[in-house]
């Protein structure tokens, strides 16, 4: 009985599929105008040349003083004894890392060669304008720091 239904259900999608489309009976098909497209005029508007952005006088930190400085963790329990960085931009800090960027949770560096390669890491980033600076797993892995 169950291979009847079966075999019933299957013949009426196949007759069903075999149909040819046709366009006509369809309500909902678009109606296509024999006359040529009127032109659409462009969203975009002409600016005065006075009015376009200029591009940046280039790299404002390609000779700005750039200090890594690193630290160990003392202050929370969770990462006592890991290590973080600082990176002063003028003499001015301007990224305090005291945890492993990328990485969840609150966990410093093993080392401080470690903090001190991934801050590096970063000033160079900085130095060479790669904005923001962002640091992301694959590259703590490229450079052995997650070993």
């Amino acid at each position: 009985m169950k291979s009847i239904y079966c075999s019933i259900i299957l013949l009426s999608l196949l007759i069903a599929c075999g149909q040819p489309y046709k366009a006509e009976n369809h309500a909902t098909d678009s109606v296509v105008s024999p006359l040529p497209p009127k032109e659409i005029p462009s969203p975009v508007k002409e600016r005065p040349a006075d009015t376009i952005p200029q591009k940046s006088a280039g790299n404002p930190y390609e000779k700005a003083s750039l200090e890594v400085k690193t630290f160990e963790n003392t202050t929370n329990d969770d990462a006592k004894g890991t290590w973080g960085y600082d990176i002063y931009i003028d003499h001015t800090k301007n990224i305090h890392q005291p945890n492993i960027p990328s990485m969840p949770g609150i966990r410093g560096f093993t080392t401080e060669a470690r903090a001190r390669k991934a801050g590096d890491f970063v000033a160079y980033k900085i130095r060479h304008n790669i904005m923001p600076p962002a640091v992301t797993v694959a590259e703590l892995d490229s450079l052995g720091i997650l070993h």
